[in-house]
């Protein structure tokens, strides 16, 4: 009796240590990476590097897409497309956490920005085409001069319609479908990749945080203000307004995203 039981203890060690242990968040590695990323923005090599060493030295950390998103970031900002978009691809269908989330959907942003591009190259062959863009999107799916593998994407990767039309020139008539607007519902004007690459990094996530309330089992809530602006956000853990997502909330700082970026916020 007596060795059964112990070769039964025995057996429930040997399973815990073969079950890998769920770490916590390594803020003071995160919050280190950031203050570099945000004061030293153009050093894009010494940033990809910190990035890559806080996810090799910190598995299973929940800042890890995070730390993967803003890798990515400098890598298109370096001109390395090709390893961007592969951590981008990676993470853009995975929401299984509030992190993974935020990661999503800044992925989804950049990934629409880069499909756009794809549309705007469809639309110049049919202008050299018909000398004029066309009626409706539609009509370069099956155009002629459009080879099957340069088709665009009819959605963006919100899987929402593009918001495009046919525009002329303000001051002269009869040349309609001369010019064209294009853009995602989702992005507006954050839609062209040049131009938002070209912003400084989360100048547009103009928020503070003014409270935290106490949540459900999932977190707390948060509310921002927005700055400079009226308006006030009341977000659960993992919940988005049309402005951001609140990815986490830690013990020092709360980590914030939109479509293009990520903003670590002081807490209140």
């Amino acid at each position: 009796m007596i060795a059964r039981s112990l070769r039964r203890i025995a057996s429930i060690f040997f399973l815990a240590a073969t079950i890998p242990l769920s770490r916590a968040a390594n803020e003071a590695a995160f919050l280190d990476l950031w203050n570099f990323h945000a004061k030293s923005p153009g050093k894009n090599a010494e940033v990809i590097e910190k990035c890559r060493a806080f996810v090799r030295d910190n598995p299973n950390d929940p800042y890890q897409e995070p730390a993967r998103s803003i890798e990515a970031w400098h890598l298109l900002a370096s001109g390395q497309g090709k390893e961007a978009w592969a951590i981008f691809e990676s993470q853009a269908n995975n929401s299984s956490s509030p992190e993974k989330a935020g990661a999503a959907l800044v992925a989804k942003g950049w990934l629409t920005r880069r499909d756009r591009d794809h549309v705007a190259a469809a639309l110049k062959v049919f202008y050299r085409s018909e000398i004029t863009y066309p009626a409706n999107l539609e009509d370069l799916q099956n155009h002629k001069k459009i080879p099957a593998e340069d088709r665009p994407p009819s959605v963006d990767r919100f899987g929402e319609p593009w918001d495009y039309r046919q525009e002329g020139f303000a001051k002269l008539k009869g040349f309609e479908g001369q010019k064209y607007h294009l853009q995602s519902q989702r992005l507006g004007l954050l839609s062209d990749l040049s131009a938002s690459l070209r912003i400084p990094y989360a100048d547009q996530l103009k928020v503070k945080a003014t409270q935290i309330l106490p949540g459900d089992a999932s977190g707390p809530i948060v509310q921002f203000e927005n700055i400079g602006s009226k308006g006030v956000s009341m977000l659960g853990l993992g919940k988005a307004s049309k402005q951001f997502h609140l990815a986490h909330v830690g013990d020092k700082f709360i980590l914030v995203c939109d479509t293009a970026h990520w903003k670590v916020i002081p807490k209140p």
